[in-house]
């Protein structure tokens, strides 16, 4: 089995709970298979050290960190603070490599 890419913004501003909704919405749409291709193949997250970013930043950007070691399929996500152009955060940006 391999992995890809995958993305999932959520608009909520505690991160546990965002990625746990992200999970939610997952499992309810490609179900329980630890191959479906989504966040649900995933074991948790870790939070970016990297300074908060748009939406549209982090959609543009996030394929030149997935180089990141903590990176791995069935393994954590990178969950990245978003702003809206104000400059108040608005969700988060979850991404990641998984198994598919």
């Amino acid at each position: 089995m391999g992995a890809h890419p995958f993305t999932d913004y959520i608009a909520t501003l505690d991160v546990e709970a965002a990625y746990q909704e992200a999970i939610d919405a997952a499992i309810s749409e490609y179900g329980h298979d630890p191959y479906n291709g989504s966040i649900s193949t995933t074991d948790g997250y870790f939070v970016l050290d990297a300074p908060p970013v748009t939406l549209a930043e982090a959609s543009q950007t996030f394929l030149d960190r997935l180089d990141d070691p903590r990176i791995r399929r069935r393994d954590e996500c990178a969950a990245w603070a978003i702003h809206n152009e104000a400059g108040a955060r608005i969700g988060w940006f979850f991404f990641g490599l998984a198994a598919s």
